[in-house]
């Protein structure tokens, strides 16, 4: 018989769990959490390393010589961008991708931003892609160079270096014959969307807003895409960008492969516009792989991708994105040429892949361009950071049992006590229904309130903010809504909030171990601050202490999660003076939740779905146990 199954040890357990859980949940928190931080310290993490040893990185002395050509291309893409107004030069991509011989394609596509939130209007657009076949093989692999077009009117930085930096590729992988995979030249339209209209196409699957007309030239099965986004063609480093869609990751062996290239071809690698700190092991040096540790957190835990190759993850296609940045420093820029250099070899590394990535790591933080924190080693300390929830609920429940066992041998015959007794998960089903029901009304409300906004002349993000705030306002009331005072005696009510209690408890567990397995960076800022005031929640307190425990719990509720992630990002990310930083963080609230709600529909991130659906529930939950009255 196991532990659990003797009546005595199962009593000298409860009494155990009693007396010390506290203690206990406080030291798992403590303990997990520090341990999860100090992942990024050097001692406590790993070096990076090839497990696919066929990429052979920096093998082969780069070719590359077209530095020339790149500005040239940049140079009269831009006098096209102003001799059409801004106006994406189409004809003139395709007709540059036909004089280098390659077989050049257009792809039209037009979607519609869901929930009315452009008014039903159709945009259309269209993506151009060019493909150089393999002369060695039957195009059965292909690898994507992609960049994203932009006209010169958008509020995002200029991206025509990239448009003639893979001109200029194309025109050099054309005059080598070596290539073993078939090479795609992507240039999309309309940012995300545009590569989301593509990838829709090529793999023939559909969603109900993109609507892309039939691709017609194919390639071989996509292994990996580079994504490349570049601000001028003078630069001061790569910033590698791997956050794909609801936190997927490319092979980590693709990110090594980028770095050591960038470092070969004396081009600086940085992680998030951090580079690496000269002396890791030092206390400055954890301080600043810890800023960059979480850095990289805090982008993937919004479920959001950080560059178009983001959206080739959900096709089994590892991809990143090399983005450019300028440099302000005259004597640290680097030209088209080395850029150039770079590409070229990650293309020869994956031009010598025998089959797709497979035996390196998808699941990592990283503290710094050549050292990883595997999920071997985070997952332990979050899972001892959220254990606490499990022992108190498990505590809750042993307790409680063995208190009715005492009260039924105190009370004589057990069969006629139990049928007395009324049961008291009957008495919970109501909660528990009623808040999965708020939580499905949170997860459909932006469909009304969309149409709702232009009766009361109202931007939609202002509309989605405001009827979502109502909506929780709203829950406030609903610990009121079932008091049974005249129903049930005080030894049920007790039975029935410890049992709603531990539900509670284990839901919470079972939302946050779930969404650490596919974005261990979401779960882990969520367990910082949902875990302790979920441990030290306590119905049984005097009022002031009760009003305490309320204001903790308005403050971890979805709606405070989301300001507050918003203040701490234009804290840390943008220069407002601290009297500007409230009304700025109200407009940053404004612009996540409607993306939030954009982003669900168009390209499947389920952040929002996952607050409103799993976290709204089990906070609404909380807030009914706190809200009770003390009857011992």
């Amino acid at each position: 018989m196991g532990l659990l199954s003797d009546t005595k040890n199962r009593h000298k357990l409860a009494e155990l769990l009693h007396n010390h859980n506290s203690i206990l949940s406080t030291v798992c928190y403590i303990g997990g959490f520090v341990a999860f931080l100090l992942m990024a310290h050097m001692p406590f993490n790993n070096s990076t390393y090839f497990s696919e040893n066929a990429l052979l990185p920096g093998i082969v002395d780069g070719e590359f010589y077209g530095g020339a050509d790149a500005d040239s291309f940049t140079k009269e893409y831009i006098s096209v961008l102003k001799q059409q107004k801004g106006a994406v030069p189409v004809d003139w991509i395709h007709n540059k991708l036909r004089q280098f011989g390659l077989d050049v394609y257009e792809h039209n596509y037009s979607y519609v931003y869901p929930l009315q939130l452009s008014e039903n209007q159709v945009i259309s657009a269209k993506n151009i892609y060019a493909i150089l076949r393999a002369p060695k093989s039957a195009s059965t692999e292909s690898v994507v160079l992609s960049t994203v077009i932009r006209n010169s009117d958008g509020p995002l930085p200029s991206n025509a270096a990239g448009v003639g930096l893979i001109l200029a590729m194309a025109k050099f992988f054309k005059k080598h014959t070596y290539w073993a995979k078939d090479i795609i030249f992507l240039m999309t339209d309309h940012e995300a969307i545009g590569t989301q209209a593509w990838l829709e196409a090529y793999h023939s699957t559909h969603s109900k807003y993109i609507h892309s007309e039939d691709i017609n030239g194919r390639a071989g099965s996509i292994q990996a895409a580079i994504n490349i986004e570049i601000e001028s063609s003078h630069i001061g480093y790569f910033d590698i960008r791997s956050e794909g869609l609801n936190g997927q990751l490319p092979n980590l062996d693709l990110i090594n492969l980028c770095v050591r290239l960038c470092e070969k071809e004396r081009m600086t690698p940085k992680l998030h516009h951090r580079g690496d700190y000269w002396n890791m092991d030092s206390k400055e040096g954890f301080q600043h792989s810890l800023k960059t540790y979480l850095s990289m957190m805090w982008h993937q835990a919004s479920g959001s991708v950080s560059g178009n190759h983001g959206l080739y993850h959900r096709y089994g296609i590892e991809a990143v994105t090399l983005a450019g940045v300028k440099s302000r420093r005259a004597t640290s820029k680097q030209g088209f040429t080395p850029m150039g250099r770079v590409i070229e070899g990650i293309f020869r590394g994956l031009n010598n892949l025998l089959e797709r990535f497979h035996q390196s790591f998808f699941f990592y933080l990283l503290p710094a361009t050549h050292r990883y924190v595997s999920i071997g080693n985070y997952m332990p300390p979050f899972g001892v950071m959220a254990l606490g929830l499990l022992l108190k609920a498990l505590s809750l429940w042993l307790n409680d049992e063995s208190k009715d066992e005492v009260d039924d041998q105190a009370g004589g015959d057990t069969n006629i006590k139990k049928e007395q007794k009324p049961n008291p998960f009957l008495n919970i089903i109501p909660y528990l229904i009623v808040s999965q029901l708020y939580g499905l009304v949170a997860f459909m409300i932006p469909s009304f309130l969309s149409t709702s906004a232009k009766s009361f002349s109202m931007e939609i993000s202002e509309a989605l903010t405001l009827g979502i705030i109502a909506l929780w306002l709203s829950c406030i009331l609903f610990p009121w809504m079932f008091k049974r005072k005249k129903f049930l005696d005080d030894e049920t009510y007790r039975n029935s909030w410890i049992l709603l209690k531990c539900l509670a408890l284990l839901h919470q567990a079972l939302i946050l171990y779930g969404v650490a397995v596919m974005n261990i960076s979401l779960g882990f800022f969520l367990a910082a601050v949902l875990v302790p005031v979920s441990l030290l929640l306590n119905p049984d307190v005097n009022r002031f202490l009760k009003a305490v425990q309320g204001m903790l719990l308005l403050l971890i509720s979805p709606i405070s999660i989301i300001f507050f992630a918003s203040f701490l990002h234009n804290a840390i990310y943008s220069t407002f003076a601290f009297n500007e930083l409230i009304g700025n963080s109200w407009i940053t609230m404004k612009h996540s939740i409607y993306w939030s709600v954009t982003d669900f529909h168009l390209l499947g991130n389920w952040l929002y779905s996952y607050l409103a659906l799993a976290v709204f529930p089990n906070w609404l939950l909380l807030w009914c146990i706190l809200w009770q009255e003390n009857r011992n």
